[in-house]
């Protein structure tokens, strides 16, 4: 599946979820372009902002730390709680 395409249609199944309703994702980064994990990790804060509580599951470091950049900066709107799970080897990335 071409990457931008793949991209509409996560933003089309974000989108349409209540605004108060609750989005669960499984590797949404998986067959995207590099490029266009800036622009899935605007789309996932500013639908946060829109009161949907998300729920990812992810192997992709970048991805989480672009979540955590985006959140950061909207700190005071966006109630952001990251549960990560990875090795002693990884973590020192994150101390």
């Amino acid at each position: 599946m071409n990457g931008s395409k793949r991209l509409v249609e996560l933003a089309s199944a974000i989108l349409g979820v209540d605004p108060d309703g609750v989005v669960l994702l499984e590797e949404p980064e998986c067959y995207q372009h590099p490029r266009y994990l800036r622009e899935l990790a605007s789309l996932l804060i500013e639908s946060a902002k829109t009161n949907r509580q998300i729920i990812l599951s992810t192997h992709s470091m970048e991805l989480v730390d672009l979540l955590w950049k985006r959140a950061r900066r909207n700190v005071w709107s966006i109630p952001l709680s990251i549960a990560c799970a990875w090795s002693t080897a990884s973590s020192a990335a994150w101390s």
